[in-house]
């Protein structure tokens, strides 16, 4: 971790879509702005330039050449997932803090290797499951007990392939796999971060796009914790609008959480007698996972404020584990080794 700056100068890796809500995001920051840009892309690098007011001579095509060319702080990576190894070993070894948008990477040996990374050169790394960072999530988060969770159940539907179909995200071997790999990721970070517990064994069911059921359209997910609880996950990309639901309950209280359109999110808390109360959050600003970072490059972050590595390689994990089930038809047991 580096010394505090008065501000601090962050490169973008990665200005699409999510790279540029980023990019906006640093640059309503009080104490940070976007110093340079890095995007294989003409096409992309040109708008983020002109959206984001970043002069030209700080816009770079390749992350060796941003790193050589300009001082920086912290780098967010918004490049596709087969990406985030090499660009998070690059910006590692240069001493400079990173947030990688989700998922940290597409096999269990990339996670791996950048688990290695991190600790070896010694450099935040957080990765960009922004619901834990958001007051809905966290207040849900303190509301239950840490030891005494009895069931969950999450889903998230909407119309991811009529958005991404023709994109890298239905290529699996640039995304991963297909809408589990991509959006479902937050659930199994969520449910992990939320219960207090670890991921024990997982058994699927997946409808695929492909004719090499690689890249799965919508998925459900048994999903058994090691303290012995089950619950499930469900995903499906190819709704008219999104949809979050979220239920949680431990032996004297239950949790709903609910989303629509990505960011109008409530929470329900409902006593074992039917008494129900709805907090109310003024605050629904959305760029908590920005400013979340900036606080962990800092040093002020509270520890779960954002994913660390090794809660994202867990994630990697799990969804690698999910896969093997749906092909298999088998209930897979989980390797734990993050």
């Amino acid at each position: 971790m580096q010394e505090t700056p008065t501000e601090y100068r962050v490169g973008l890796i990665g200005t699409g879509y999510i790279g540029r809500r980023n990019g906006a995001a640093i640059q309503e920051h009080e104490a940070a702005q976007v110093a340079a840009i890095c995007d294989p892309s003409d096409q992309a690098r040109d708008a983020a330039t002109d959206a984001l007011d970043v002069p030209s001579e700080a816009k770079y095509s390749t992350v060796e050449q941003m790193l050589a060319g300009v001082k920086l702080d912290a780098v967010v990576i918004s490049s596709p997932p087969a990406s985030h190894t090499d660009h998070i070993a690059a910006a590692a070894e240069a001493g400079i803090d990173i947030l990688c948008e989700k998922p940290l990477c597409t096999t269990i040996s990339e996670a791996k290797r950048i688990v290695q990374i991190g600790e070896k050169n010694d450099v935040v790394i957080r990765v960009g499951f922004q619901r834990r960072a958001k007051p809905v999530y966290r207040t849900a988060k303190e509301e239950l007990s840490q030891d005494a969770i009895t069931s969950f159940s999450a889903e998230i539907v909407d119309d991811w392939l009529p958005v991404f179909e023709g994109t890298w995200r239905v290529n699996p071997e640039i995304s991963g796999g297909g809408q589990l790999f991509d959006t479902g990721s937050h659930l199994v970070d969520l449910l992990a971060w939320i219960t207090h517990s670890e991921p024990h064994a997982v058994s699927a069911q997946m409808r695929y796009l492909d004719d090499e059921s690689k890249v799965d359209i919508a998925a459900t997910l048994t999903l058994e914790l090691t303290d012995g609880t089950v619950g499930s996950i469900n995903v499906v990309g190819d709704t008219p609008r999104p949809r979050e639901h979220i239920h949680v309950w431990d032996e004297s209280t239950g949790v709903d959480i609910h989303a629509k359109e990505w960011e109008e999110e409530s929470v329900t808390f409902i006593d074992t007698d039917g008494t129900e109360r709805v907090p109310h959050f003024p605050d629904q600003e959305s760029n908590h996972k920005i400013r979340a970072f900036i606080s962990a490059v800092a040093g002020h972050d509270s520890e779960d404020t954002l994913a660390h590595v090794r809660d994202g390689a867990r994630v990697v994990t799990t969804l690698r584990a999910a896969y093997e089930a749906a092909r298999s038809g088998n209930h897979v047991e989980i390797d734990r080794w993050w």
